[in-house]
């Protein structure tokens, strides 16, 4: 039976089901600019809400450069093949790394082939196993890393390396018998989301995280969530995580959150950890009619959650460039290839997108350039690559 989860992991609900599903939510409640509360009005409180306000200010900042600016021998590349496996073509996620990887790789002068693993083990390990045979030159693995131990220990053996996109928290270890690693600190993400919270509630957040236990950025992004609130308010505030099934989300997570909502009275904010499953915990709050009481955040910046976060149903995304995490994916790939050195555990850097970010740009929606403010970062590419 297909499924529909984060990042590749599983089938993905068709965008225009996400994109209805948010329009409806928005249109049936949701204030645009939920309004900041000091919770206790003590100085230590007022100390701890400031710190708070300074992380959303920098999580809020226009995005930087983060690749390497020694130039790229690309001499050494020209040409060379490079398996893109991707953990299923349908993924708009997935999908839109894999088209910015390809574009990058054409400006370099890689050959990228790019094969579509339909969610399933058994691909993965055959197109790893073929690029063994035919003695390609480097393996790309977006989302599907974990579920590949021993086609990785084979790559490895055969000289091939092979980098993994978006499996891990970027603050993790590689994992065994890869050669780099491109992705995002989830970990941070959830200490951002956890400094929004108490920005606008001040200390007194009651908050649930929920994310899936299977995908290993999840339980890492809970660990931010627990630890930002634990240094910005102690025991005034609390948290704990609801997990959700990978196979049953979709229909699960509305009547789950109306249940907590039912159950916990305190409850302000929910923390999903992806923007799709943000999607559903809005449904669950408007049929709840707590869209006001309980506040939301998440992370990815897929169209959705952007439209969502406008709208002011939810209060913000915290978003990262998919041109940039292409981009840096060939980067990357191209120099491990030519045997230069190169960063190889690369966090890409995130953006945090509120309301009033997002109402103020025209038109929409907006470009990756209005978004993250990184316009200068392909032409540092392009400079480091010596094309132009």
């Amino acid at each position: 039976m297909s499924r529909t989860c984060w990042m590749g992991r599983c089938n993905l609900v068709p965008i225009a089901g996400l994109l209805a599903v948010t329009i409806g939510v928005a249109a049936c409640g949701g204030s645009s600019s939920p309004s900041a509360s000091t919770g206790s009005s003590g100085s230590n409180d007022s100390g701890k809400i400031a710190a708070a306000k300074q992380v959303v200010a920098d999580a809020e900042k226009a995005t930087t450069f983060s690749g390497s600016t020694d130039p790229l021998d690309r001499a050494k590349v020209q040409g060379k093949t490079v398996y893109f496996i991707e953990a299923q073509g349908n993924n708009i996620f997935v999908s839109t790394i894999a088209q910015h990887f390809k574009e990058a790789a054409a400006l370099i002068g890689l050959k990228p082939v790019i094969l579509d693993g339909h969610q399933n083990p058994s691909d993965f390990n055959a197109y790893i196993q073929q690029g063994i045979r035919q003695k390609v030159d480097a393996i790309v693995l977006q989302n599907v890393g974990l579920e590949v131990p021993n086609a990785l220990s084979a790559a490895k053996q055969a000289g091939i390396p092979v980098i993994v996109s978006g499996e891990t928290s970027a603050n993790l270890p590689r994992l065994n018998n890869t050669a780099a690693a491109v992705g995002v600190n989830t970990y941070q993400i959830g200490k951002v989301q956890a400094a929004l919270a108490v920005s606008m509630s001040g200390t007194k957040v009651h908050a649930i995280g929920l994310g899936g236990k299977e995908l290993p950025q999840d339980p890492v992004q809970w660990n931010g969530q627990r630890d930002g609130l634990k240094e910005l308010c102690g025991d005034s505030c609390s948290y704990d995580t609801s997990p959700i099934s990978l196979n049953t989300f979709q229909t699960a997570t509305a009547p789950s959150v109306r249940t907590m909502v039912a159950s916990k009275p305190d409850l302000n904010w929910m923390f999903p950890d992806w923007d799709i499953l943000a999607t559903y915990v809005a449904a669950g709050l408007h049929q709840a009619n707590a869209l006001d009481r309980v506040k939301f955040s998440s992370w990815n910046g897929i169209q959705a959650a952007l439209d969502m976060v406008r709208a002011g149903t939810e209060v913000a995304t915290i978003g990262v460039s998919l041109k940039q995490w292409g981009w840096q994916l060939a980067d990357t790939t191209a120099r491990l290839i030519g045997g230069q050195s190169s960063n190889l555990n690369v966090a890409l850097p995130t953006r945090l997108l509120t309301t009033d970010a997002l109402k103020s740009m025209s038109p929409w929606p907006p470009s990756d350039g209005e978004l993250y403010g990184n316009d200068n970062v392909y032409s540092e590419f392009k400079k480091a690559w010596g094309v132009s």
